[in-house]
């Protein structure tokens, strides 16, 4: 996904600035532009713990104005500040240590690796263990194989071309789901055994012939908590602003195919597709490269 020229961090194609730190962006070539390249090899991660952090100092040090500053410290947790090259995050997480912050650098291309998602298509709550049909086979979870569970809201949205009409009086559109967001939920279960996550989507799980008791996500929450309940849980990206881009093709499996033929509604205009998967997938991929250098599994 495309990235702000100023700080690094993921930028949305749809905006004509960054969410983070507010720098311009370029404009965009269209829907049919391609993907960018793979971020160079020798960019590192700054990621801030502001948790108790003082607030001058941190205002001081981040040159924000108090008020943000405030509200980041309540926000707490691990947050991204800024994506280097490796001598230019050094010298920044040097500069913010002795401003008496707490900062972590690890690889770009680290995270990268751990926000590769495999998809989950369906599985099942064993009695030791939660077993889960992937796009690379079977799966078996143990409680100590879990390293850490990221979940966030992913938000999808169709932009759609209508042609203009002359007139005072507000209408509401026919199709008046095309204008509204649609607001889903991923989990990431990533594991000490292997980098990339087990990824799920609560909408397209298959769950056989034992139906979710609540919902799917009630269900499936309810098999991790049972599962591993001392797995560390990070719900953090919810609070972030969205940056959308490109939506990928939608992945299959016998959900997805179900609910397109059952549907009774008339299928959406064409239009460029766009949601912040990306986003989340950075954002799992680099708290999970955090948490397994401490659990000291990297590598």
């Amino acid at each position: 996904m495309p990235t702000c020229p100023a700080c690094g961090r993921p930028a949305a194609v749809a905006l004509p600035r960054c969410v983070y730190c507010g720098a311009g962006l370029p404009r965009s070539p269209g829907p049919a532009a391609e993907a960018p390249a793979a971020p160079p090899s020798d960019r590192w991660l700054v990621i801030l713990d502001l948790t108790s952090a003082d607030p001058e100092a941190a205002a001081r040090a981040l040159g924000l104005p108090a008020f943000e500053t405030l509200q980041r410290i309540r926000r707490g947790g691990e947050q991204l500040h800024r994506v280097a090259p490796r001598p230019e995050a050094e010298g920044e997480a040097a500069r913010l240590t002795a401003a008496g912050l707490r900062v972590s650098t690890l690889p770009e291309a680290e995270a990268r690796e751990a926000a590769r998602p495999v998809t989950v298509h369906g599985g099942r709550l064993g009695s030791d263990a939660l077993h889960v049909r992937t796009s690379e086979g079977e799966e078996r979870l143990e409680a100590a194989e879990v390293l850490l569970v990221v979940r966030g809201p992913v938000v999808l949205e169709r932009q759609v071309d209508r042609p203009k009409r002359r007139t005072l009086i507000l209408q509401i559109p026919r199709n008046w789901d095309d204008h509204v967001r649609d607001v889903g939920e991923r989990i990431h279960l990533h594991r000490r055994s292997a980098v990339r996550p087990c990824e799920i989507d609560p909408a397209a799980f298959e769950f056989g012939d034992a139906p979710p008791v609540g919902g799917s996500l009630v269900q499936i929450m309810a098999w991790i908590a049972a599962l591993a309940p001392a797995a560390p849980a990070d719900e953090g990206f919810r609070l972030l602003a969205p940056v959308l881009s490109p939506a990928e093709s939608a992945t299959g499996g016998v959900v997805v195919a179900t609910r397109a033929l059952s549907s009774r509604r008339k299928p959406p205009p064409a239009g460029l597709v766009l949601d912040n998967l990306a986003q989340f997938r950075f954002y799992s991929g680099w708290r999970a490269s955090l948490e397994r250098r401490r659990a000291g599994t990297a590598g």
